[in-house]
């Protein structure tokens, strides 16, 4: 039964992370003295012995529960698991390498507190050695635009940048899928049935860059995963977008696909490891880019180049 003295819970998946918790936990410890804020953390299947140096850390407090799955399934099984546990009216999403802002995180809670049947909040974040990102302005803020420029790769795709109301989660069913780069289509899908959204002006969040961490580490699974995600983007929108929002158009869908080809190269020349070949990419992404586009980009001119034109 969901807890209504809990706001905000902040959900946080590791794995082999156990150099990083100590820190983490130091930091979280402040922020979760507020007695309306819980902590919940999800142990991917480590084999570092993480879990249980947070399941003593953390058993003397009420708002703070540590979970851990079998085997390793990925952060987005491992937020799942956190949503259906979490106790909060409210999730936020945390990488353990990541934090939380304290002065932009409590002007959050007291904004959040007097918009509680809101479905999501967007908020300004700080990427390591980079400066401030706006999620959005208001002026972008209706529903159609958030997804036109989801689409275009225009909004960061990552989960941890929204503040997101449980209980919309559960009642539209959005889940995390296995994989990498699963949160593309849980965010797409938030974005899709979002009701009431809104824009907090304040910086909340901290993005490291971790030359370790998933979005830095790529192989075979690291490709394969990201192009099955172009596949599913490229089914939802034709299933559940087009047609159904006013000035979205197919032509915004490929334009961000477009920009996924390129990625998919880019992960493959950054990968020491992958057998993935440049052959399997091109015919993935041939089956769902239309051909006869304008190229009126550098990025455009290179995919007509490197997919439709080479011999």
């Amino acid at each position: 039964m969901l807890n209504h003295k809990i706001l905000i819970t902040i959900v946080t998946p590791f794995y082999n992370a156990k150099r990083l918790l100590k820190g983490h936990f130091d930091k979280i410890k402040s922020l979760i003295k507020h007695t309306s804020i819980e902590i919940i953390y999800v142990d991917d299947g480590s084999d570092d012995n993480g879990f249980n140096y947070l399941k003593e850390k953390t058993k003397n407090l009420y708002n703070a529960q540590v979970f851990k799955l079998k085997k390793n399934c990925g952060p987005g099984i491992a937020r799942n698991l956190g949503v259906k546990k979490a106790n909060g009216h409210f999730i936020l999403f945390l990488d353990v390498d990541d934090q939380l802002l304290s002065i932009g995180f409590k002007k959050l809670i007291h904004n959040v507190e007097k918009n509680l049947n809101c479905d999501l909040f967007f908020f300004d974040y700080i990427k390591e050695n980079k400066n401030t990102q706006k999620n959005l302005s208001k002026k972008k803020l209706k529903k159609n635009k958030i997804i036109k420029y989801f689409l275009r790769t225009d909004l960061d795709m990552c989960p941890n940048f929204y503040l997101y109301r449980k209980s919309f989660l559960l009642k539209k069913n959005i889940f995390f899928q296995k994989g990498f780069y699963e949160d593309i289509l849980f965010v797409l899908k938030v974005f899709v049935n979002v009701n009431k959204q809104m824009c907090f002006f304040k910086k909340v969040y901290r993005k490291k860059n971790n030359k370790k961490s998933i979005t830095n580490t790529f192989s075979d699974k690291h490709i394969y995963d990201f192009i099955q995600t172009s596949i599913s983007k490229y089914n939802f929108f034709y299933k559940k977008i087009l047609n159904k929002f006013k000035y979205i158009y197919s032509s915004d869908l490929q334009y961000g696909l477009r920009g996924d080809y390129l990625f998919a190269h880019k992960l493959l020349s950054s990968s020491k490891k992958a057998r993935t070949t440049v052959k399997m990419i091109d015919n993935s992404y041939k089956k769902i880019i239309n051909e006869n586009f304008y190229a009126l980009t550098t990025y455009d001119k290179t995919v007509k180049r490197k997919l439709f034109l080479k011999k």
